[in-house]
């Protein structure tokens, strides 16, 4: 009976284990892994540190979660290597003494934004290499007199926002190399004497927002390199003579960058309207109703944000007009400016209308304005912009229109703003411009067209634009470009296409940009790229993916030399020609994943001397040929996930040696005496690949075993039995043949006969029960098998869905999960 079913039982066994052998288990379900080490876990689906992190992640980001403890003491063990551990915005209310226990490596902590209240003394011991430790935003009501005594290095400590209300003596003194140190916000109204002292190299200190009565005698120790100490916003009335002594930057003029602020003191308290913050010459209003009426007249900057002011008059300025500097408004209910409204404020060098229910605004509401030099209307809702509004302000250098609801813009509104510099007319609904738009625009610098609904750039219309530096057309509908377009713009840097419709670029049309440095044409319908259309340029990066590309041609990118990275993944490329990539000799990544390659060329790598990533997953490639990797003596990774590989002859395999990395899962393996080969180099180079993802496919009887156990004898025997390679339609055995596996090692099972078993009685009962006990037993192997098998099935499917990463929206994703 037991050697009956032992094969059937094994076979269960195998199939429970196969989505385990075949989904990749480096990265937790809930993170974003990426191959250098660094690894983001975002969710409030997380309620712990997850488990099995990979070994050689340096940066950690578990931020925007739900949880509220470390379960685990040992949580980091096998982490040595983390530099950055960011545990921002989660729900923690405390930390045991050893939680960070092994991580000798860590440089960055961040714990802020979290509840917690209390934190052991020894917490932080073992962190001998933290330079940075970001506490702000907690509760913490005290710190510990031992916590910061190992953290020798520490350069920036942040232990703002919290509820502290005392300091232990000296509990800083060991944080000699210490630069910036932020104690606002907190409950402190008395600090011990000597508490800044052995802090020498310290620049910043800020204490503001104390309810601080007094300050000690000795107070500050040697400080040569402080310049920025603040202390506003508390009770004092006074403050000791010797404060700033050991101060040598400290050079009070305001010329020298030092930004003390002392505006709590009983000097500087003056009427400030209720419901605003008063600075010196600065207003700063929150949540008023009304617009305020006792604004001093030397008022020069006045800042209100969600605030439900509806309108807004000229008697409103009056009184501080003629000194006012700077006026904001900002996420405001704000529904109508008055005509005359600035008519008197002839120095407002900056105005901001911004986030507010404006549609519309007076023709003449700037023509006094002409020392006006930044008008930001950025976030309202104007429907239209009138042809006269900016016809004065001959001085403005930046004017931000973006994220409104018009459709158009006057042919000749930007005429009379000869001097602009920057002009974002983003996230909009403008269907056209007209060819005359920009013209005069000489000095422009920057260009924001994107988000909006074009479907062309008339010719022409960029050829004033001769020191323009950035031009974004992304996210518009634009499906051609002239081959002119950008020959008037020789100095563009920065140049944005992506998310268009551009299912061609015409030759020569990037050749006339020598300082283009960054370029993005993703997420287009561009079907082929011709020898001539890059030119010369600086370009480091190139992002080329969620096109329809087919073919690589030689030479495509010959001209950028420069060029760091290549993302050609998520097309329909089916060939790459020997040349293709010829001249890109500081090129270190190529990515071609998700692509239609059935095969490389031989030398399509050659040349490329910098090269350390390769992708090639998800593709269908059946075979490597001959020196494809030939000259590549710094390659890192070689990335041949989901191909169509059956097995590899030992001359590829050699040729892969010389990577440091090899992911070969999840290929149809076929295990017969061609895996020889690969199964050896496995266990040659144990380091290279990971053995418990490379399981066979076919032979059935072999199907899910790690190949790099195969052993001589299932091979040999598999070769005398001969087992075909089943389809999908002889896969389907009678459920009374279950499949066993045949080794040399396991003995034949004998069979005889006996007669007292062949005889029956009068009433034939006897055969016929042992007939029906084996045929209930074999109907319940068969409804084990059956459930297993589509289980399986469904399981392997989420996980195949989950690996391939077709074609899903990477703007709501890290780019880097293209490469």
């Amino acid at each position: 009976m037991d050697s009956y079913y032992r094969g059937p039982l094994w076979f269960i066994l195998i199939i429970f284990t196969l989505p385990h052998l075949t989904c990749n288990r480096v990265c937790p379900s809930s993170c974003l892994c990426i191959i250098t080490g660094a690894v983001q876990c975002v969710g409030h689906n997380i309620t712990d540190i997850p488990k099995q992190l990979p070994a050689n992640t340096y940066l950690l980001n578990l931020i925007n979660t739900d949880m509220n403890v470390i379960n685990e003491r040992k949580t980091f063990n096998g982490l040595g290597g983390l530099q950055i551990l960011d545990l921002s915005r989660n729900r923690l209310t405390n930390l045991v003494s050893d939680v960070f226990d092994g991580l000798t490596n860590l440089t960055f902590l961040n714990l802020g934004r979290n509840s917690i209240k209390r934190l052991p003394p020894s917490v932080f011991h073992s962190l001998t290499q933290l330079r940075h430790l970001y506490m702000y935003n907690n509760e913490l009501d005290v710190l510990e007199a031992e916590m910061f005594d190992e953290l020798v290095h520490l350069k920036y400590l942040k232990i703002h926002q919290n509820q502290i209300a005392s300091l232990p003596p000296h509990v800083f003194w060991s944080l000699r190399n210490l630069k910036n140190l932020t104690l606002s916000s907190n409950q402190l109204q008395v600090i011990p004497e000597k508490s800044f002292y052995n802090m020498p190299k310290l620049t910043q200190l800020t204490i503001y927002k104390n309810p601080l009565l007094s300050l000690p005698y000795q107070l500050m120790g040697h400080m040569p390199e402080m310049i920025e100490f603040y202390i506003y916003y508390t009770n004092l009335t006074t403050v000791p003579g010797n404060l700033f002594t050991n101060m040598k930057k400290m050079d009070l003029p305001p010329t020298l960058h030092v930004f003390l602020l002392l505006f709590s003191l009983n000097a500087v308290v003056w009427a400030c309207p209720d419901g605003c913050k008063c600075q010196g010459s600065k207003i700063i209003c929150s949540g008023l109703s009304d617009f305020p009426t006792t604004v001093p007249s030397s008022i020069t900057t006045i800042f209100f944000f969600n605030c439900s002011i509806y309108s807004l008059k000229p008697e409103d300025l009056t009184d501080f007009s003629n000194a006012l500097g700077i006026f904001v408004i900002k996420d405001t209910d704000l529904r109508e400016v008055h005509p005359g409204t600035f008519d008197s404020t002839l120095n407002i060098g900056a105005l901001g209308l911004t986030g507010t229910g404006l549609k519309d605004l007076p023709e003449a509401l700037f023509q006094n304005l002409q020392k006006l030099e930044s008008l930001n209307l950025k976030g309202n809702q104007l429907l239209v912009l009138r042809t006269n509004w900016f016809s004065s302000l001959t001085h403005l250098k930046i004017l931000d229109l973006s994220k409104n609801l018009f459709t158009s813009a006057p042919v000749k509104i930007f005429h009379p703003l000869t001097g602009l510099e920057y002009l974002y007319l983003s996230g909009n609904n403008i269907l056209r411009l007209s060819r005359e738009t920009f013209k005069g625009l000489f000095d422009l610098k920057t260009l924001r067209l994107n988000k909006n609904l074009l479907q062309e750039l008339a010719i022409g219309s960029l050829d004033d634009l001769g020191n323009l530096e950035e031009l974004s057309l992304n996210d518009n509908l634009i499906t051609h470009l002239h081959h002119d377009m950008f020959s008037k713009t020789p100095k563009l840097q920065k140049l944005f296409l992506s998310h268009n419709r551009l299912t061609s670029l015409p030759q020569g049309i990037f050749l006339n940009l020598p300082l283009l440095s960054q370029i993005s044409l993703y997420e287009n319908q561009l079907e082929s790229l011709g020898q001539g259309v890059f030119g010369p340029m600086p370009l480091k990066e190139l992002w080329l993916y969620d096109n329809k590309l087919s073919r690589v041609e030689d030479d495509t990118f010959r001209n950028l030399t420069q060029l760091h990275l290549l993302v050609l993944s998520r097309n329909q490329i089916s060939y790459v020609s020997t040349g293709a990539f010829r001249g890109l000799e500081q090129l270190g990544e190529v990515s071609l994943h998700t692509n239609l390659l059935t095969n490389l060329q031989t030398g399509t790598f050659q040349g490329l001397p910098s090269l350390v990533n390769i992708s090639l997953e998800h593709n269908f490639i059946s075979s490597l040929p001959v020196g494809s990797l030939q000259g590549l003596s710094h390659l890192g990774q070689m990335d041949l996930r989901n191909n169509s590989l059956h097995n590899l002859p030992q001359e590829s395999l050699d040729a892969l040696t010389i990577a440091k990395e090899v992911l070969l899962q999840q290929n149809p393996w076929s295990c017969d005496k061609d895996i020889l080969p690969l199964r050896d180099w496995l266990r040659l180079h144990p380091s290279k690949a990971n053995q418990t993802l490379l399981v066979c496919e076919v032979p059935f009887s072999l199907n899910g075993e790690l190949i790099a156990l195969l052993t001589d004898e299932n091979l040999v025997s598999l070769s005398s039995t001969r087992e075909p390679v089943l389809t999908s339609t002889e896969k389907r055995r009678k459920p009374n043949t279950p499949p066993t596996r045949q080794t040399s090692s396991t003995p034949p099972v004998k069979t005889t006969t006996n007669s007292k078993h062949e005889e029956v009685t009068s009433s034939g009962q006897g055969e016929q029960e042992t007939v029906s006990n084996n045929t209930s037993i074999t109907l319940i192997i068969i409804a084990v098998v059956s459930t297993v098998i589509i289980s399986t099935v469904i399981i392997s499917c989420v996980c195949w869905r989950k690996n391939k990463r077709g074609r899903g929206d990477i703007r709501r994703r890290n780019k880097n999960s293209v490469l």
